[in-house]
């Protein structure tokens, strides 16, 4: 009786599959394929803000899920392109806590990429995990940049 009790409990506790925001609330439940090893990027976006500083902050915000649980995802890398070069302006890492892949930085050190033109580029990222499973490439959402 008492390990029909805690398997009910790991079935109840447990929904690798549901990916959820900050407040753990499910944004979206994955339906993963029986076999399936590859994460998935459920969300993504990116956007720029002036800090207190008085400098423009870039922020990138993926959430992924994996078949074997978010603790599975590793690390991830995003890049940018300008529409009319086939070669990424930058590429670097994405760091990933649970579902949640995150990376900020500021605009001087980036000087490619103004701000107020965020939108006139293309941003990427890809997920993998501990196994070297990606995710293959995703476009982030991109949010207007905010108004001078």
């Amino acid at each position: 009786m008492k390990n029909i009790a805690i398997v009910a409990l790991l079935l109840t506790a447990c929904n690798p599959g549901e990916a959820k925001d900050g407040d753990g609330d499910v944004i979206s439940t994955y339906e993963w394929a029986p076999g399936a090893k590859a994460p998935r990027i459920g969300s993504g976006k990116v956007w720029c803000e002036m800090s207190d500083a008085g400098l423009y902050v870039f922020f990138l915000e993926v959430n992924a899920n994996d078949p074997q649980g978010a603790s599975d995802l590793e690390q991830g890398i995003w890049r940018v392109y300008s529409p009319d070069v086939s070669e990424a302006l930058v590429e670097d890492v994405l760091y990933c806590d649970g579902q949640d892949c995150i990376y900020s930085f500021h605009a001087d050190q980036h000087l490619d990429i103004p701000c107020q033109l965020i939108e006139d580029f293309i941003f990427i990222a890809e997920i993998f995990d501990y196994a070297r499973h990606s995710t293959g490439e995703f476009e982030l959402n991109i949010l207007p940049p905010p108004s001078e």
